[in-house]
């Protein structure tokens, strides 16, 4: 079918990628890219909160408007995490959000080896991948019963962020 929609011989995925996990590794590597791409459209600014609440609002509608790419992005099963590009690219977009939250926690770089930076991070992307799949299974509509995928992110979304990384940081 693949093959058939980009008008190419039946064999030509497979001569070029070599396997159907070869095919989404490919597209898998496309996602991280324009993941990134979302990330720089947040930009940067010497507002630590402003960055960190860009760049999470970043996320979920990256989720929502490509949700092929976004659950694809992370499925270890259909992905090869050996292929050589694959740290690269899902490591950049890792560092520019854990940088953003130790910004956020007063600190001028994150430690990944560090638990506290780690735990940081983690719960950052558990969040707002939790997020996204609410809103791409319909679930976020038991707490925001009138908003859409795209107005749950115009309007409740920022809201959200605005509470997971209040004014107030933790820099005592």
């Amino acid at each position: 079918m693949v093959a058939q929609r980009a008008g190419v011989s039946l064999g030509a995925p497979a001569h070029h990628f070599g396997s159907v996990k070869g095919l989404l590794t490919e597209v898998a590597l496309l996602a991280f890219e324009r993941l990134d791409r979302y990330f720089e459209s947040a930009g940067h600014s010497d507002d630590v909160v402003a960055d960190i609440r860009a760049l999470s609002v970043a996320v979920v509608p990256f989720g929502i408007e490509h949700p092929g790419h976004f659950r694809l992005m992370f499925r270890k099963d259909l992905v090869n995490r050996e292929d050589p590009r694959c740290p690269g690219l899902s490591q950049k977009i890792g560092r520019r959000l854990s940088l953003a939250i130790a910004a956020y926690h007063g600190k001028a770089d994150a430690a990944p080896r560090s638990f506290e930076d780690a735990a940081s991070a983690f719960l950052a992307m558990a969040t707002l991948h939790g997020i996204a799949n609410l809103v791409l299974d319909e679930k976020a509509n038991y707490y925001f019963p009138h908003a859409s995928p795209a107005g749950f992110v115009k309007k409740e979304l920022p809201k959200l962020i605005e509470q997971l990384y209040s004014d107030r940081r933790d820099t005592e």
